[in-house]
């Protein structure tokens, strides 16, 4: 015979007691009744309670069939009544079966809150109170009271639990930045260009097509305007957008040592205006098509290439035209 004892520690002075015992009467209580042989073993969950004093019992038997389960009952019943020894658990418990003249259970704790102390004691499901303290013992003191004054001459299931106090805490900050206006958004100053800068930066703007894939715009040099230096910085201002013009700096040891440096957004930045580089000449139509044609899936080529090479050819042809 197994038998696990598990008090619960609560204001009824509840013990569960779960028991697996041989039996030589009843009948098989598995597939929900149907199975009917003769029990050779039971599980048995007995509830006692003093205040007030009440008992039940609870029992499941089993066939030799069946036998197997009984470890897995037994430890199920164990199980749910270890949970039930949380006092919160425990009230929710009652609650759901319709208890209401079991005692009120009232949590109280403290934590810490910058240099202070919060404390808060509130009623399962009811009324709560918190406040701040100087230090730990009088926030102790203050949540006791707060208990007491809830109570309110009842006799309660008084508990310390400083979770609570932490939860608590949480909720108050959440909902007071909330309740703040949003913060105005800063307005940034409009950078403008100097009218005499101290120098310039240089940078290659590469060449590219217009929208419409035809018209070529060469590649030029394009120059920054230097608005400050310093021992180990060059600030300039570089464009954003049309009409914007965005603060930046590069190395200046990197910059006289090297005479260039790279540039956020840009690939090179240079103290004097930069030699363009030439362009890699482009394929002919010729060369183009011959491409195409070798990548027919008909000559060992896949679509996809041939899609590919294709559209290079169109494109070239466009822009010959």
């Amino acid at each position: 015979m197994t038998t696990t004892v598990i008090p619960l520690g609560d204001a009824r002075a509840t013990t569960y007691t779960v028991q697996t015992i041989e039996v030589s009467t009843d009948e098989c209580c598995a597939e929900h009744g149907a199975c009917g042989k003769p029990g050779v073993i039971a599980v048995r969950n007995t509830i006692d309670q003093q205040r007030p004093a009440e008992s039940s019992t609870y029992r499941i038997t089993l066939c030799a069939d069946h036998q197997d389960d009984a470890p897995r009952m037994h430890g199920l019943w164990v199980a749910s009544a270890r949970e039930l020894q949380d006092p919160i658990k425990n009230a929710e418990f009652l609650a759901s079966a319709g208890v209401t003249d079991d005692p009120p259970l009232i949590l109280w704790g403290r934590c810490r809150s910058g240099r202070r102390w919060f404390w808060t004691a509130c009623e399962f499901d009811g009324a709560d109170a918190h406040g701040w303290a100087a230090s730990p013992d009088e926030a102790s003191r203050q949540a006791n009271a707060a208990a007491v004054q809830l109570a309110a001459g009842r006799y309660a299931n008084v508990r310390v639990l400083h979770g609570v106090a932490t939860e608590k805490l949480k909720k108050l900050n959440a909902a007071k930045r909330q309740a703040k206006p949003p913060k105005p958004k800063r307005k940034q100053a409009k950078v403008t260009p100097p009218t005499n800068p101290i120098g310039y930066l240089y940078a290659v703007e590469p060449g590219r097509y217009e929208l419409d894939d035809v018209t070529w715009i060469p590649a030029k040099v394009v120059s920054f305007p230097i608005t400050r230096k310093t021992a180990r910085r060059v600030y300039y201002l570089r464009p954003r957008g049309l009409f914007e013009w965005q603060p930046g700096y590069v190395d200046r040891q990197e910059l006289e040592r090297h005479g260039a440096v790279r540039g956020a957004h840009w690939l090179q930045l240079f103290a004097t205006p930069p030699e363009i580089p030439k362009p890699k000449p482009a394929p002919g139509l010729k060369e183009l098509k011959a491409a195409m044609a070798a990548a027919h899936p008909d000559r060992g080529g896949t679509s996809e290439a041939f899609i590919a090479a294709r559209e290079r050819y169109l494109k070239a042809r466009r822009r010959a035209a």
